[in-house]
């Protein structure tokens, strides 16, 4: 295991690195082959956009920001941190439709 200033934290091994990094490649290569070549009908390409992107956050967050293998206490950070942006950004865009 590696150290990390007072507490441990596992090491995640560079195969598992890799096969993220390929997961995510396979996704924005399948979306810009989707936009690229009309694939998906417009009416649906957002929402798959969307879901997709959330997808390769939630890969990026876990594995290359070490979510998944720290302290439950960051995960709840984050997680608090951007529920309160997607909140503001909701107000905000309801203040400015009225």
């Amino acid at each position: 295991m590696q150290t990390h200033g007072t507490h441990e934290m596992p090491h995640v091994p560079a195969r598992t690195h890799l096969l993220v990094a390929l997961v995510l490649a396979v996704l924005t290569g399948f979306a810009f082959l989707a936009v690229g070549y009309h694939w998906i009908p417009l009416s649906a390409l957002v929402p798959i956009l969307l879901v997709l992107a959330l997808v390769q956050v939630a890969f990026q967050l876990l594995y290359y920001m070490r979510l998944r293998v720290s302290r439950r206490l960051f995960a709840v950070f984050f997680v608090s941190g951007l529920l309160l942006a997607v909140l503001i950004a909701v107000i905000v865009k309801v203040l400015v439709v009225l």
